[in-house]
């Protein structure tokens, strides 16, 4: 029903008005509203506590491509209340052409991967609850389905739009056998489910074209065209395949393999880190061998100029001059060798390591 007419706004006067039915949302009674009080039109959504709780939920999402929550509460008189993007104009994607379909799962991962980084999650995604508005924009709606996400939550989003894409491949026999690997492959993100429709969409390539998997299910539609749009559930019987062509464990190993890329990527820039260190300090090192190097020609002239049988004041200065370099060199070549020799134990072969080795040792020969 309505809100009570005693629910008003700042100047006394209902606030919402021009209330219009629209289909349930969520199993709760909704309704096309004009907002007085922020001049917007809004559906207004009524229930009890439930609807209170599952409105603060989906109030985390703020993306174009999904039904938000503009401000949720009770009226007046104690009736919970969620207002929600007007999705009056909009309609559900029902049975679309393939690109309007691809276009319109491309928006829906977006808004699901946006709503994994505000941890929320859908068990399951139906085709109605994806809407199309007059522009072609696309909103995900089923904005009180969100929940808490937990372990594997991001993946059951995943496969709800793939198989809404499979369904879309048999229902218009398409003999696309990219999208037929696209719709089975085991994405495991949205983000990156979201990427390569667009990708798709655009003419440019996948991100997962040279993954084994997504190859052998492209080889697998193409010699089967008669399946290549088959729904997941066919493929599965008739192919052998697991839903997405990979079991729980090669989602694992795919997991593992990420985790020792991440490990090497990290190893390599701190083996990167450990070269721009130490040939820093090699430089440093160069600099005072230079003056090292200075300091020791003006204590070879003064001994072959001074004949005493004790040095002279200033060969002295020359001396402790001397003992400062060689102190500051050898503070300065330890941390330099360390660094030069951890990048030769992660890389071996390296030639900028290994010249700076070489110059440290030279200077140390001279020193010595």
């Amino acid at each position: 029903m309505p809100p009570d007419r005693g629910w008003l706004g700042l100047d006394g006067t209902p606030r919402f008005e021009g209330l219009s039915p629209l289909p349930p949302a969520g199993g709760f009674v909704a309704f096309r509203a004009n907002d007085r009080l922020f001049g917007r039109t809004v559906r207004l959504v009524f229930g009890g506590e439930e609807l209170l709780g599952k409105a603060w939920l989906a109030g985390r999402l703020e993306h174009p491509a999904a039904v938000t929550i503009h401000e949720a509460g009770l009226t007046p008189q104690g009736k919970a209340f969620a207002a929600t993007t007007d999705v009056s104009a909009a309609s559900p994607l029902g049975e679309r052409g393939v690109r309007d379909t691809l276009r319109a799962l491309a928006q829906a991962a977006e808004a699901l991967a946006h709503a994994a980084g505000r941890g929320l999650a859908r068990a399951t995604i139906l085709p109605d609850e994806i809407l199309v508005f007059p522009d072609g924009s696309a909103r995900l709606d089923g904005v009180l389905g969100w929940r808490e996400a937990k372990d594997g939550d991001a993946l059951a989003g995943v496969r709800s739009l793939q198989e809404i894409l499979a369904q879309t491949l048999e229902r218009t026999k398409s003999p696309d056998a990219l999208l037929a690997a696209l719709a089975r492959h085991p994405y495991p993100t949205a983000a990156v489910l979201a990427a390569d429709l667009r990708a798709w969409l655009e003419g440019r390539p996948l991100s997962v074209a040279r993954d084994p998997v997504f190859r052998r299910l492209v080889r697998f539609s193409k010699k089967r065209p008669g399946l290549a749009a088959a729904s997941l559930g066919t493929l599965v019987a008739a192919a052998g395949l697991s839903l997405f062509g990979a079991s729980e464990s090669r989602l694992a190993a795919g997991r593992e393999a990420q985790a020792r890329e991440i490990a090497a990527s990290q190893d390599e820039r701190r083996t990167d880190e450990l070269l721009a260190e130490g040939v820093g300090l090699v430089s440093e090192v160069l600099s005072l061998d230079r003056e090292r190097a200075l300091v020791l020609a003006r204590i070879e002239k003064r001994y072959h100029e001074v004949d005493a049988p004790h040095p002279a004041p200033d060969e002295v200065e020359l001396a402790s001059e001397l003992s400062r370099l060689s102190a500051e060199r050898d503070a300065l070549a330890r941390p330099a060798r360390a660094a030069l020799a951890g990048v030769l134990a992660r890389r071996p072969g390296d030639g900028r390591a290994s010249e700076g080795l070489r110059t440290l040792e030279t200077g140390e020969l001279e020193h010595l």
